[in-house]
């Protein structure tokens, strides 16, 4: 049984309307649809009779819930993010790095002195590239006698102690010859020079607790040591770690210890080693790495022991005929760029910051600042971090993996990024697992970031959270993608949902789909609302989109189960989000299916409600899809709008949805022909669809303070085809 025909509608709209004036007819009253005159069907009355509150709260929140998390520009998000990865190696567990330590060379523990002969020294010194600023630690040397050279690994900080006692040597006159002695004499304020006219080599290596024993230096043992060596016409210098203890808060220590220096140029480090060991064949080689991605590693890897290493896999590569592109990919490992950065032992600052920017990479700079400062704070203990932290001042000299490119508003902050997108990965799963120290409070903060304002955050967030859940699945859900599954914020939802789509995405497609089907089968429990919502709007990311089907599956299971109104709107953000990803078919003949007549009330007025939430945009770059779609499927478009019209609880939303349509053909008239289209296919489903459409088109026309003239153009070619017909 079809509606019967509502009263009469106004006369003709002109096609430009005037304003609203005495004898225009007049607006529906406040509450009433523009049909609200026609007749009830059967369903409607009985649906009328029983009043449920829980329903028209969801129906009324519906569209505003909906469009409150931007599900559809998340999902763009996460689709730049993931093509960004490399799924082969996702998974990191922060085992020992394979690489050699500084100077490309392991250290190892001698007791006694060992002594290096002027040819040992010239071998240990092969190539030495001079760095910027060590013609001062020279003459520091010769000042003092005692020099400290104190901070990271795999900054060549071996080499450069020998070539600088080899340097000072020779420039004083004395025999080239060092001799090594233990850590000990640095504990030891009673240590006597043991030779005259010698130089003398400390290298300070970690012990217990990574603590090294220079930690321990005095100011007065600087000072002593110092004038010992002095009058016996003696050098040494001290190769340690970063400054620490008591060696840190030595008032002298300006006078002794170099702990900030320029490294050598790593591409003239490479090139100096090929033209010292093939002279020959150096020009030719050198010109062939050019071309390949190896200059970028090097700017990446900026330290002297790496590019030794890279110099030595080079011609190895070369002599056994193997392509230096290869050569140069291998030497790009991103894992082994992120295990040698750990080994310097970063400060929390310089953590927070490479850690913010793996969760927010491509972002504005201000975003990841903003992030890094809010991570400072739990590494640091919970203090205020300084206003002195400023990451511009020296983050491309410091950080070169990392990159400050102009946004192209040039009114906005630059992006941040890795040079290179495969080092992201690697420092989300080398610090989650390898910080053990570290892991709940890095935890937090993503939480933080989850249910952040901005959707690019919790882009960023989700993305996180997928990797860090592939380095152990059942971890991850367990410790936080399900228990933000079930938390109140609809954000942190949002996110925990999302992290399983990448995780999924990236890994074991799988067994993502088994926990989010597991989380879908709460639909038929009590008070499992959150959950549910969390399995909605899962079904709407990636893995849906990559299996509709199975996607549109979970959905149904919250349009047909009972009650469940709370969740509707997760399933309604989703369909609109899979739809929107050009999956417009599949989700139309989902609903189609949902609303065949017969249909129990509910569900049928849950799924007609979902229908008009999915030919509704969220934002307009959703437009395109959205015109195309309903332009191919026209049949089950019109066929559906004519069911969402004649149900009494869903008309309003589908007469709002038509209007936007109108609208939408009101500023963009190359959408015309589209919406004109639709409008016509709505209106030949039935005699009550067409009288819904006139009058609804006759009240849009007409608008006190924002007429249509697209709506008043539709009338006119309504009515003259209706009197061709007559």
């Amino acid at each position: 049984m079809v509606d019967e025909k509502p009263p009469s509608p106004p006369d003709k709209p002109p096609a430009q309307p005037p304003p609203a004036a005495a004898g225009t007819p007049a607006a529906p009253k406040p509450g009433e649809s523009p049909a609200a005159k026609t007749e009830e069907k059967p369903d409607d009355k009985a649906q009328a009779r029983q009043p449920d509150a829980e329903r028209d709260s969801a129906v009324r929140n519906l569209q505003a819930e909906a469009a409150k998390l931007s599900q559809t520009e998340m999902g763009r998000y996460l689709a730049r993010g993931i093509t960004q990865f490399n799924a082969e190696t996702i998974t990191i567990f922060a085992g020992p790095s394979e690489e050699a330590p500084a100077d490309g060379q392991r250290s190892r523990r001698r007791p006694g002195r060992l002594r290096y002969t002027e040819r040992d020294l010239e071998e240990a010194t092969t190539s030495f590239v001079e760095p910027p600023g060590f013609r001062d630690e020279l003459d520091l040397l010769a000042d003092r006698n005692l020099v400290v050279l104190a901070g990271p690994v795999h900054t060549g900080k071996r080499t450069r102690a020998l070539q600088l006692l080899k340097t000072s040597m020779r420039d004083a006159g004395l025999d080239q010859a060092v001799e090594e002695v233990p850590a000990s004499v640095l504990t030891n304020p009673m240590w006597r020079v043991p030779r005259k006219d010698t130089g003398f080599v400390v290298f300070d290596e970690p012990g217990r607790k990574d603590a090294f024993t220079a930690a321990k230096i005095s100011e007065e043992w600087l000072r002593n040591t110092a004038q010992r060596l002095h009058e016996a016409n003696s050098y040494l210098v001290v190769v340690t770690g970063p400054p620490a203890g008591s060696l840190a808060e030595a008032p002298n220590r300006a006078e002794f210890v170099l702990d900030e220096w320029e490294l050598p140029d790593s591409v003239e480090i490479l090139q100096r080693r090929l033209r010292d060991t093939v002279p020959s064949e150096a020009d030719e080689l050198i010109e062939r790495l050019a071309g390949t991605e190896l200059p970028e590693v090097l700017a990446e890897r900026d330290n002297p022991a790496f590019a030794v290493r890279a110099a030595t896999e080079v011609l190895e590569s070369h002599r056994a005929g193997r392509s230096l592109e290869e050569t140069a990919a291998k030497l790009g490992n991103a894992e082994g760029l992120v295990h040698e950065w750990l080994s310097r032992d970063p400060e929390a600052k310089d953590l927070s910051l490479v850690v913010a920017t793996a969760v927010l990479d491509d972002t504005g700079y201000l975003k990841v600042a903003d992030a890094a400062v809010s991570l400072y704070q739990r590494l640091s203990g919970g203090g205020n971090a300084p206003i002195s932290l400023r990451y511009t001042q020296r983050l491309l000299a410091d950080h070169t993996w990392l990159q400050l490119v102009p946004a192209e508003d040039r009114r906005r902050a630059p992006v941040i990024r890795f040079r290179h997108p495969r080092v992201r990965p690697a420092v989300l799963g080398i610090v989650w697992c390898g910080y053990d120290g570290a892991r709940a409070k890095i935890l937090d903060w993503l939480k933080e970031l989850a249910t952040h304002a901005d959707v690019e955050v919790r882009a960023g967030a989700a993305q996180a959270i997928g990797v860090l859940a592939q380095q152990d699945f059942q971890h991850g859900v367990h410790e936080y993608l399900q228990p933000w599954g079930r938390e109140s914020s609809t954000l942190l939802r949002q996110t925990a949902a999302q992290g399983l789509n990448v995780a999924g995405a990236l890994g074991d497609e799988q067994t993502a789909w088994s926990v989010l089907e597991d989380w879908a089968s709460a639909a038929y429990s009590e008070n499992t609302e959150n959950l549910c919502t969390t399995a909605a709007l899962a079904a709407g990311g990636p893995l849906g989109i990559r299996k509709p089907w199975r996607a549109l599956g979970v959905l149904r299971d919250f349009v047909v189960c009972e009650g469940k109104w709370d969740v509707l709107w997760a399933v309604a953000a989703s369909a609109r989000a899979v739809f929107g990803a050009g999956r417009g078919r599949e989700v139309l003949e989902a609903l189609y299916e949902w609303t065949e007549p017969g249909t129990e009330t509910d569900t049928l007025v849950k799924a007609l409600l979902v229908f008009t939430c999915v030919v509704q945009p969220d934002t307009d770059e959703s437009w395109p899809v959205v015109l195309r779609t309903a332009d191919e499927n026209r049949d089950l478009v019109s066929l559906m709008w004519s069911r969402a019209m004649a149900n009494r609880f869903v008309r309003e939303a589908a007469l709002d949805g038509l209007r936007a349509w109108v609208r939408r053909a009101d500023d963009h008239p190359d959408d015309h022909a589209v919406v004109l289209g639709l409008v016509a296919d709505i209106s030949d489903e039935s005699p009550g669809d067409k009288n819904r459409v006139r009058h609804a088109l006759s009240q849009w026309a007409q608008d006190r303070y924002r007429p249509s003239v697209a709506a008043a153009t539709f009338y006119d070619l309504m009515d003259e085809a209706e009197e061709e017909v007559s």
